[in-house]
């Protein structure tokens, strides 16, 4: 029986596009330019992430201060809790794959 190799996916058994490519590899522009924006997508989300809890912390403050509902306070910390798990696993699971392929690309990192 003859198996016929696809180069199209990686080299691994996930099933994405080959970000682990060499330095003389011609689609290494097309990866970098990938990974470039993965890594400003998560620049993006967590800043924005961080803007809404900053907001809502200063709104909920300065309810709380005026004597409203304790009840918004708990809801702000129940929230924020929520948004730092996002961008923890956000980063979690992006930044050390950015990292990986950065590396292999620089030839840093070498698959056997």
């Amino acid at each position: 029986t003859v198996i016929s190799k696809v180069d199209f996916y990686g080299n691994d058994g996930v099933c994405l596009f080959k970000y682990f490519v060499k330095s003389d590899d011609p689609q290494r522009h097309f990866v970098w330019t990938i990974l470039a924006l993965n890594f400003v997508c998560f620049i993006l989300i967590t800043v924005s992430y961080l803007i809404i809890g900053f907001i809502s912390h200063r709104s909920s403050r300065s309810l709380t201060q005026s004597g409203a509902n304790e009840q918004i306070s708990r809801r702000n910390q129940k929230m924020n809790r929520r948004i730092s798990i996002i961008i923890t696993t956000d980063f979690l699971c992006w930044i050390p794959f950015i990292v990986i392929c950065v590396l292999h690309s620089l030839e840093i990192l070498m698959q056997h």
